[in-house]
């Protein structure tokens, strides 16, 4: 049954009717809060790697020497807690698991027991002074633990019952060298030691039974930054990872018994150079997670099979390209290498902090461009380059076309055959791109062509137009100067894309606007550093490693508070940038400002799903564009707006419109304004009503479409906004 749509669609001026809308369904009042404030969802534990299992808890803590605040593994990532008092700081600290006790730490002749929430010294008359390696035996019920010794000839070894140190003195001794790990190995009843210097000489494998060491020859490459944990489950002890210059290692095997048992590769941790390792009694499994340059993130081994917690899960370090996607709500992250040599293709999804892998392909780069066209909702990677391991040359990438395109389920290489320079460009590294909205074309600019294997770079100033199947070369009159790994971002209020030059590097300290046929400069002052742009407050911001910047009137004013120090893109669904740096995914914005975000999913029509979607922030006093894609050509949409609740006309949201004709589709947005319109777009008027600011509401368009259905209508995506000043 078609309900009659005079009701639904009535001439008039929808944007009165939002406006009387938007003052009936006030959620919040007062000024925004212009205060930037970085957060991190899951903070990596780089507190000098110092984690251990606390058995009263049942949760594993990483120490903080010298602070009140602790951090307790939960489910992957790592919480803040406060101690009742502070944490001894202590030089050469160790820790390990004290079954019964809590978490023993030991250092600079000093032992401590923290139980979860207090730490309390243990008076003892002497003890190591240097401790290298600490584990509990828990066939004699003491703590081990090896020091470095006088000469780098033997190490020291002494026993703790709980109450005083003993130093044992056998025959022989391991060497102290740079890293020295121990765990409790069931199989031997024995504590097994593994040295290392980096290299294959002077590293070994030892076990403890007391009163003497036994040397081992346990296989694999001898590393550093290894990580090792008891594996109960199967009587051994784990290894994971480590760093042999200039390699990461993603070995994963086990010991026992005597046995070198290489773990299954599904779902094992990759390459990493820093590791910590520890066994969970409480779930039976041993963690192991990253703490240093590499693959970052955590992993279980329960004795059969590998797997990550969604919040151990975390993007390379290393990806240096972000982009926002603003049909998903999402930043999408492709490519990059912590190292030389170790590129990866490897494509991930940040979304709330939380990542997603989604595939590789083209194949491994770093340096490379990548942007989103928001009217076709597709990632665009151009160029960069890979390492040639060995080989010491740098390999530009041309991978059968220039060109590299991603709609959300397949790639695609554009052209693939005849590409022709020069009007295609040709491959480069450290390009600039971005699309540029008003226009839908992705606008390419400079870099560095590598014209020899031994990376001799010819820095760029050409500037080239991709339209989702053709590449223009752009003759400007004027051209700014050639900047290698420039920023480029489209800026809404001027409707172009603005080009700024890596500070770090030759080209000066010009902005540039570029208006689809030629650069201008823009009066602004020198940014001092790299410049960004907040979407959601319309405002100018400069980044270095020391400092941030916000752009005042005519002056760069410090941003209060520590800002991000990784690579990142302005995320429009959390009003904030959003990235990835050493100590893993942040976001650094104000908590007041302006979202748009996609919130729930469509119904298929004859040209597929209609995707609802905006690029700019809904601010009070201006006009908030959104855009309809998918949709049939010509085809008539009613937006429809209501508030952010959970219920509308008495039904709970969304609601079912199978009944109505249109099987598989669901209203998400209650019903509080609506507008008859055609064509792309449909621009939403926001009053410039203080009593708004805060205020959320859910948009959704209805799309009608005689094929899909028996209504012959179709939904769109729905978006959820939050009105910022």
């Amino acid at each position: 049954m078609r309900p009659a749509p005079g009701p639904l669609v009535g001439p008039y001026d929808v944007r009165m009717r939002v406006s009387a809308f938007f003052c009936l369904l006030v959620l919040s009042t007062g000024a925004a809060n212009a205060q930037m404030t970085l957060a991190r969802g899951n903070p990596s534990p780089l507190l000098g790697g110092l984690i251990a299992w606390e058995p009263n808890t049942g949760e594993a803590f990483c120490v903080e020497l010298g602070s009140t605040t602790i951090w307790r593994f939960d489910a992957g990532h790592w919480v803040a807690t406060t101690t009742t008092n502070v944490a001894p700081s202590v030089g050469s600290p160790q820790v390990c698991t004290w079954p019964g006790q809590g978490i023993l730490l030991v250092g600079s002749g000093q032992t401590w027991r923290f139980d979860g929430t207090t730490w309390t010294p243990i008076a003892t008359t002497t003890g190591p002074g240097t401790p290298r390696a600490l584990a509990f035996d828990a066939a004699r019920g003491v703590a081990v633990a090896v020091a470095a010794g006088a000469t780098p000839v033997g190490s020291e070894v002494w026993e703790f019952d709980g109450s005083s140190w003993q130093q044992r003195l056998p025959v022989i001794t391991p060497p102290t060298l740079s890293l020295m790990r121990m765990a409790w190995e069931p199989a031997s009843q024995r504590c097994l030691l593994r040295i290392s210097n980096g290299s294959a000489s002077a590293t070994g494998h030892y076990t403890w039974n007391g009163t003497t060491w036994t040397t081992h020859s346990i296989g694999g490459t001898e590393i550093a930054g290894f990580a090792m944990a008891t594996a109960p489950s199967q009587a051994g002890v784990l290894f994971s990872g480590g760093f042999t210059f200039p390699f990461y290692v993603g070995s994963n095997f086990l010991w026992a018994t005597g046995t070198y048992l290489s773990l299954p590769a599904t779902g094992a941790p990759p390459y990493r150079r820093n590791s910590v390792a520890w066994f969970d009694a409480a779930r039976n499994r041993t963690v192991v997670t990253n703490v240093g340059t590499g693959n970052r993130g955590t992993w279980y081994w329960d004795g059969l099979r590998w797997s990550q917690p969604p919040n151990g899960v975390q993007i390379p370090e290393g990806t240096h390209a972000f982009v926002y996607d603003s049909w998903r709500g999402r930043l999408l992250a492709f490519g990059g290498a912590a190292i030389w040599g170790f590129e990866h293709d490897e494509l991930w999804q940040l979304r709330a902090q939380q990542a997603t892998r989604l595939g590789t392909d083209p194949s491994p780069r770093m340096w490379h461009a990548i942007a989103f066209d928001s009217r076709r909702g597709r990632l665009i990677v151009f160029g960069g380059s890979r390492f040639e391991p060995g080989g010491g040359s740098f390999e530009p990438l041309s991978d059968g076309g220039p060109t590299h395109e991603w709609d959300g389920t397949t790639w695609t290489t554009v052209p693939a055959t005849n590409w022709n320079w020069p009007v295609d460009p040709p491959p480069r590294i450290g390009a600039a791109m971005a699309f540029d909205r008003q226009r839908g074309k992705t606008v390419l600019f400079g870099g560095a062509s590598v014209t020899t294997t031994t990376y001799s770079p010819v820095y760029r100033n050409d500037t080239f137009e991709w339209d989702g199947s053709t590449w223009t070369a752009m003759q400007p009159t004027t051209m700014p100067p050639a900047y290698y790994q420039p920023r480029m971002v489209f800026d809404a209020d001027r409707g172009q894309c603005v080009l700024f030059g890596n500070p770090n590097m030759s080209g000066g300290s010009t902005v540039w606007a570029w208006d689809g046929a030629d650069w201008s400069a823009i009066a602004m002052p020198a940014p001092p550093g790299f410049l960004d742009y907040d979407v959601s407050r319309g405002r100018w911001l400069a980044f270095s490693t020391s400092a941030t910047w916000e752009l005042q009137g005519n002056a760069w004013l410090i941003v209060p508070g520590v800002g991000p120090l990784g690579p990142m893109a302005f995320d429009l669904s959390q009003g904030a940038f959003a990235g990835s740096d050493s100590l893993g995914h942040f976001t650094f914005g104000d908590a007041a400002a302006a979202t748009l975000r996609p919130v729930g999913a469509g119904c298929a029509g004859s040209a597929g799903m209609p995707v609802l979607h905006g690029e700019d922030a809904p601010r009070l006093g201006r006009t908030l564009p959104l855009h309809l894609a998918q949709a049939p050509a010509g085809a008539l949409f009613v937006g429809l707006l209501g508030g952010e609740a959970p219920t509308w006309a008495g039904l709970t949201l969304p609601i079912d419109l199978t009944a109505a004709g249109m099987p598989g589709c669901l209203l998400h947005a209650g019903i509080g304004a609506h507008e008859l319109r055609s064509g792309t777009t449909w621009p939403i008027v926001i009053p410039a009503t203080i009593a708004l600011l805060g205020g959320r509401y859910r948009v959704q368009a209805l799309v009608f479409d005689a094929s899909a259905n028996v209504l012959g209508a179709t939904m769109s995506t729905a978006l959820a906004l939050c009105i910022g000043g």
